[in-house]
């Protein structure tokens, strides 16, 4: 995995990563987007809803499915935080669709892409425009 800052010890937390930036294989991402989902359930590192740790956490479960770290390389500036602009309902849906339509369902799959043609209809609504198809 590409981190913007690789595991370190941190004198009282222990082991953490970096997590502005993250890129890895597919297995690598589903790991880095599943850590905090595994602590809430308990069955990942430091289990328990109570137990989350962003930067701890996300170091154990790599670790636990022995997923290396590199940082960026130099040339790429993370520059500050900003939160992101936000996307468009509808354009969110097709990625959501687009998304799940690549990869096994999961059990959420369906409650999610509801949630989201209800925005769709909601800005629809609200701006008046009409419903995509």
């Amino acid at each position: 995995m590409v981190a913007d800052r690789p595991f370190f010890v941190h004198p009282i937390g222990g082991l953490m990563i970096g997590d502005q930036f993250a890129a890895g294989s597919p297995l690598t991402m589903e790991v880095y987007s599943t850590a905090f989902s595994q602590t809430a359930q308990g069955t990942g590192p430091y289990a328990g809803p109570t137990n989350y740790y962003g930067h701890r956490n996300l170091a154990h479960a790599l670790q636990a499915q022995d997923i290396g770290a590199v940082v960026l390389r130099p040339t790429i500036k993370t520059g500050r935080l900003l939160d992101p602009e936000r996307v468009p309902p509808a354009v969110l849906l097709e990625l959501l669709e687009q998304d799940i339509a690549g990869r096994p369902p999961r059990p959420f799959d369906d409650e999610l892409l509801a949630a989201a043609r209800a925005d769709v209809a909601e800005s629809a609504a609200v701006v008046g425009e009409p419903e995509p198809a």
